[in-house]
């Protein structure tokens, strides 16, 4: 019940955690020339005078702030629909079909995905919804997932360094607690990799759990 509860922490999360159109706000800098017309109506050197004064009196310039990334603008990477295949240790197929775009105000990233699961010939289909935002009095990344239309939602953590995504999570089972670390690899901006490892043993030994990748189609 956790793995099928958090594909989505595993593919979409992103892929879900189960990971651009471009966020950024650029700053343009705009120069502009002066141009003095100095009009010589006695000796060279009363121009020089009033070029000298006119030095003294010009204010120095101000330095121009410094510009800051957007941290929101980290979840760019899952920008689009994006494509992926994984398969479990255990034998089990699954596909993923994910649409990710921003909300209407630019302060979440949205995703859609679906889910096809595939054990023999057991077939199974997800419909889950994740939405990630930045939460600046922690400095964190967080989501909240909604594995199947109706569903209470969970929640978590992302912590995003560079291009990789990772999650950490745990759950209950038969009295034993199963810890999750899942990672998303971007390679490049349209292909993403992800694997999820689990420990039983409170993380003194790990065993792979999925293995899948993912690819941009489109934006």
């Amino acid at each position: 019940m956790g793995v099928r509860k958090n594909f989505h922490a595993f593919i979409v999360k992103p892929f879900l955690a189960f990971v651009f159109k471009t966020f950024h706000a650029f700053v343009f800098k705009t120069f502009h020339a002066f141009i003095f017309t100095l009009l010589i109506c006695g000796s060279v050197q009363a121009v020089q005078n009033k070029a000298n004064l006119a030095k003294q009196e010009a204010p120095a310039p101000t330095p121009a702030p410094a510009v800051s990334e957007d941290p929101t603008s980290k979840l760019k990477a899952f920008l689009g629909k994006w494509d992926s295949q994984a398969a479990f240790a255990s034998g089990m197929k699954a596909s993923a079909q994910l649409d990710c775009t921003w909300s209407p105000q630019g302060k979440f990233l949205v995703c859609e995905q679906h889910v096809k699961l595939q054990d023999g010939d057991q077939k199974r289909e997800q419909h889950q919804l994740t939405v990630y935002s930045y939460n600046a009095k922690e400095n964190v990344y967080r989501y909240s997932t909604i594995s199947d239309p109706g569903m209470a939602p969970s929640t978590g953590v992302v912590d995003i360094k560079g291009n990789v995504w990772t999650y950490d999570s745990s759950f209950e089972n038969d009295g034993k607690i199963i810890k999750i670390h899942n990672t998303n690899t971007f390679t490049d901006a349209k292909n993403e990799v992800f694997k999820i490892v689990t420990s039983d043993d409170g993380g003194t030994t790990w065993k792979p759990l999925l293995d899948g990748s993912a690819h941009k189609v489109g934006n």
